[in-house]
């Protein structure tokens, strides 16, 4: 029996440096990290250059990284600015990434002033490398309630001049059913892919009032190609898994790391979670957080000697560096007062009809209460069974598979189960998904207190840790049964992926009762994503507003050699 015990130990060991060494290897060669296969290079496209405040900017991110970089070294993680002209964010967002890229949008506050502002958009692993490297468009925002003369013909410091030789590959076919149509009249387009795959990621769409986009601005970003980094001076690694939460864990006296310290991160709320990780020499912590979205509160619960004042300092999520404004080959407050004028009379007037508009709808429903854990294999729920004076009665008396023990004056429990292996871990214990560190604070609990109790009776492995079992009580009315917090607990509020709308287009062949509600959109349609199959044509329908002028069809894509593929096609709304 002891030789199978040690060698399970010992090839559980071998398991785990050889599913380690790679991974420092590769992140401990800076030849390797300084190549073009670790540059990570994108492009934005935007929706249009002009908008309204309150108004989403709708955006489409095209990864351009290497066909040859490992797909487990790649950023999984955008975030996503909107700045003004003092590089201060006005809103921020973090979108998944995928092979492809990204899409989604960022909503303009209501409040703004009138005046430029950008669109920047960067990994975390960008963020060690020069700024210039972030993807920047610059945007040009109206508010016509706020209103400053100065803000319009505001100078823009240390400016950036697109390249004017990046060009335009002509790759699409564009065709209508029609020249012209009537307001709210259906517009059939037709796409097919001259070149075929041109574009490997797709295309983006837009159907706009001509005018509302810069259709000459084709900016590249400086991706720092000469800049070399060293392995001691990076700072910020691929976000391979998902968010990062990272920071460092000291003691307020002698500002002292807390190195090799157990800490665990709650996410609380309707989806909750638990992480733990260990921090390093420097007091450094570092989480990586699965597919979450919204705002959540997160505790931070650090095991350590109740005596220690702990402080934990955040490292900032989104980069604080300058990257430079580029500028668009249209201003628009100057050149097109025209289309300022109009944008400002719609946004007023659809702001009246604004209670009785309903056009989008968030794309991320709330998940139902599923534990991280997954089904559990012991569930006790304890109006189920006579109910006894306190927890430790309950444990001892109804749950065989969950014994108390004392060691040197100290109790601990432990989870029995079918496997040895159990007894080589301590079992994650919490309440309400947070972490007990002393048994004895939920011990006298009353069962009245707690709906039911989930037990894993198998070792349960998450990330680099290993526990004998998990057991988890989740109190009746959310407040963890009147016990308080551990020691050594801060609470901080985090945003995750951002919950983004989907729009939705009029179709006036199913709506009714819109006759009175004005159509004032400048963007008819935005597709982020389309592809097109070879030989074949894309058949693409929306409707006109009630805005009356010329509209463009704008088809934009990336080829793998980093061009831009752009085809526009007009018509004419009467």
């Amino acid at each position: 029996m002891c030789r199978i015990i040690i060698k399970f130990i010992l090839l559980t060991g071998f398991m785990y440096v050889h599913e380690s060494i790679p991974a420092v290897g590769q992140r401990d060669d800076s030849i390797l990290l300084n190549s073009p296969l670790y540059r990570e290079k994108f492009q934005l496209f935007t929706d249009r250059s002009l908008y309204a405040s309150g108004e989403p900017v709708m955006f489409r991110v095209f990864n351009m990284n290497n066909e040859l970089q490992p797909e487990n070294n790649l950023s999984r993680v955008i975030y996503i600015e909107l700045t003004n002209n003092h590089n201060t964010p006005v809103a921020q967002a973090k979108y998944m990434l995928n092979n492809r890229g990204s899409s989604g949008q960022i909503i303009i506050p209501d409040t703004l002033t009138t005046g430029s502002y950008y669109i920047r958009a960067y990994t975390r692993w960008m963020r060690n490398f020069p700024p210039s490297g972030y993807l920047c468009v610059p945007l040009a925002i109206v508010n016509p309630y706020k209103i400053i003369v100065s803000d319009l013909k505001m100078p823009i410091p240390e400016t950036v001049v697109p390249e004017s030789n990046a060009g335009f590959v002509e790759g699409i076919k564009y065709t209508s059913d029609k020249l012209s149509y009537r307001k709210r009249e259906k517009v059939t387009v037709q796409l097919k892919e001259i070149n075929t795959g041109i574009s490997p990621e797709g295309y983006c769409i837009t159907i706009i009032k001509n005018g509302y986009l810069d259709t000459d601005y084709s900016y590249t970003a400086d991706q720092g190609g000469n800049v070399k980094i060293i392995t001691d001076g990076i700072k910020y690694y691929p976000e391979s898994t998902g968010l990062s939460i990272s920071g460092y864990v000291i003691r307020r006296q002698g500002q002292q790391a807390l190195a090799n310290s157990r800490i665990y991160m709650t996410l609380l709320g309707s989806d909750p979670d638990c992480f733990e990780f260990i921090t390093d020499g420097r007091g450094k912590m570092h989480f990586s957080i699965p597919d979450h979205s919204g705002s959540h509160d997160v505790l931070f619960t650090v095991d350590a000697k109740e005596q220690d004042d702990i402080q934990i300092i955040m490292e900032d999520e989104f980069s604080k560096e300058y990257s430079g404004f580029p500028v668009s080959t249209v201003d628009f407050f100057l050149e097109r007062q025209d289309l300022v004028e109009e944008i400002m009379v719609n946004s007023q007037i659809e702001n009246s009809f604004m209670s009785d508009k309903n056009d989008t709808l968030s794309i991320n429903k709330s998940k139902a209460d599923f534990p991280f854990y997954g089904n559990p294999d012991l569930k006790y729920r304890t109006d189920d069974y006579i109910m006894l004076p306190n927890l430790e009665e309950f444990f001892f008396e109804l749950i065989p598979s969950v014994r108390l023990i004392k060691e040197k004056n100290k109790r601990s429990m432990v989870v029995l189960g079918k496997y040895v292996d159990m007894s080589f871990y301590l079992p994650l214990i919490l309440l309400d998904y947070v972490p007990v560190l002393d048994i004895e604070s939920i011990l006298p609990v009353s069962p009245r207190r707690i709906d039911y109790i989930d037990i894993i009776n198998t070792v349960y492995i998450r990330g680099n840790n290993y526990y004998g079992g998990i057991i988890n009580l989740v109190s009746k009315e959310g407040d963890r049964a009147g016990v308080q917090l551990p020691a050594n607990s801060t609470i901080i509020n985090y945003n995750t992926f951002y919950n983004s709308k989907e729009v939705f287009y009029p179709d006036y062949e199913k709506q009714i009762n819109r006759d009175r509600i004005p159509d004032l959109r400048a963007t008819l349609c935005w597709f982020p994503h389309i592809n097109l199959a070879p030989d074949s044509v894309k058949r693409i329908e929306f409707y006109t507003s009630d805005i009356g002028g010329k509209y463009s069809v704008i088809i934009r894509g990336i080829t793998k050699d980093g061009k831009i593929v752009r085809a526009i096609g007009e018509f004419l709304v009467e």
